[in-house]
Parts: structure tokens; C-alpha cells; sequence
């Protein structure tokens, strides 16, 4: 693919990609908790790749991928990683819409994956476990916050990079992956390439006019 040279930078976006959860496995186990045992459904599943354009036209590179994931490291560990059932409008976690919990990230090539308690406790956690037994099409969201740098091909396609500095926030279980938020920024996206094709057709043909006006 040739990319022109010419290229846009926004920053600090909430950045929301979807994968179709596809559930490699599942259990239901015994977890221990200050309350004593109780029962957890647990399923893992890929989650994002590295590399790879995805439908939202962005690509996560490998080594921005391996640094947002050891970033977060932490805060899975201290399970602080709350998912939310459906897409909020930022980049916050809200505790009471709290659906998953998200226990381990990982990487196998390009592939990352992502292991996840569904919070039964919570009614959001509920909605997730009746979606999922009645095999009702659930979504695995990641959110996240840095830069994109967008970039137009030649053939007037634009495409996203993630650039270093990215940071994942969560991951969220949704239904319907597009947002209010998304589809503006789709929108806006497909006006810029429209304009910016519009712009490479009319060089083009100046270019072309040029020359045969020389060859003349």
C-alpha cells in the first residue's frame, strides 16, 4: 500500500475497539474471597492483535501493544480492573455498571488475550452470564486513551497507527459495538478522506495536464 507523505495527529483520544467474544474457555470454579467461597464463571478470550488493521481501520503496533499491556499489569493484579456493560462516553470506570472483571492479560504472537470473571454479584454482571448462556452475540471492547496518527493512502483509504504512550483503561462487554462516539468519528474521518481524495484528484489531473503541455 502507498501512503502519502502528509499525515494528522490527534491526541489523548478514548480510543474503543471491538473484538467478538469467542470464548476459548470457560469455567466454573470456586474462588476463595474474604466472604468465604463462592462460585465464578471465568472465561478467556483474544481480545485485540498487534499489527493487524482491524475493522475500525486502526493498527496497534507490536511494540505500542506490548507496552500498554505491561502498563497495566498492576491494576490487574490488584483486580482493579473493572469492565462495564456497554460503552461509556469516557474514559472513567463506573463502579456500578461493573459487568466483568478482568483477572490476566497476555500476548502469544500478535494475538492478546484476556481471562475474565463475570461479576455475577453485580445486575450488570447478571445481564453478561444470561447473554452469554442464551448465546446472545456479546462483544469484547477495549478502552483506552493516546495518540492517533491517521493516514491516507493513496487510493483515498485512511488508516489509523496507535502511537506509543497508549494505555489501556478496561475492557467492556458490549452488544452493539458502535457508539454515538464512534460513528461521529467515522463520520468526520469519511469527510476528511472525501475532501483530501478530492484534493489528490485535482493534483493529479494538474500534474497530468502539465505534462502535456510540455509534451506540446
Amino acid at each position: 500500500m502507498q501512503v502519502l507523505s502528509n499525515s494528522v495527529i490527534t491526541k489523548n483520544q478514548v480510543i474503543r475497539d471491538y473484538y467478538p467474544l469467542k470464548v476459548i474457555k470457560r469455567d466454573s470454579v470456586i474462588a476463595e474471597s474474604a466472604s468465604g467461597k463462592r462460585p465464578v464463571l471465568r472465561l478467556t478470550s483474544l481480545v485485540q492483535k498487534s499489527d493487524t488493521p482491524n475493522e475500525n481501520g486502526r493498527i496497534y503496533p507490536h511494540e505500542v501493544m506490548i507496552e500498554s499491556i505491561a502498563a497495566i499489569q498492576s491494576a490487574v493484579k490488584e483486580r482493579m480492573v473493572l469492565g462495564e456493560l456497554d460503552h461509556p462516553d469516557d474514559a472513567k470506570i463506573h463502579t456500578e455498571n461493573a459487568a466483568i472483571l478482568l483477572t490476566k492479560l497476555w500476548m502469544e504472537g500478535k494475538n492478546v488475550y484476556g481471562q475474565f470473571e463475570v461479576l455475577e454479584g453485580m445486575p450488570k454482571g447478571q445481564m453478561v452470564k444470561a447473554l452469554i448462556e442464551q448465546d446472545v452475540r456479546v462483544c469484547i471492547s477495549s478502552r483506552g486513551v493516546g495518540d492517533l496518527e491517521s493516514y491516507l493512502s493513496e487510493d483515498g483509504n485512511e488508516f489509523n497507527r496507535v502511537l506509543p504512550g497508549f494505555k489501556f483503561v478496561t475492557f467492556d462487554a458490549v452488544n452493539e459495538p458502535s457508539v454515538t462516539g464512534t460513528q461521529l468519528s467515522m463520520m468526520e474521518s469519511k469527510i476528511r478522506v472525501a475532501r483530501d481524495k478530492s484534493r489528490i484528484d485535482l493534483e493529479k489531473q494538474f500534474l497530468a495536464e502539465t505534462k502535456a503541455t510540455f509534451r506540446n
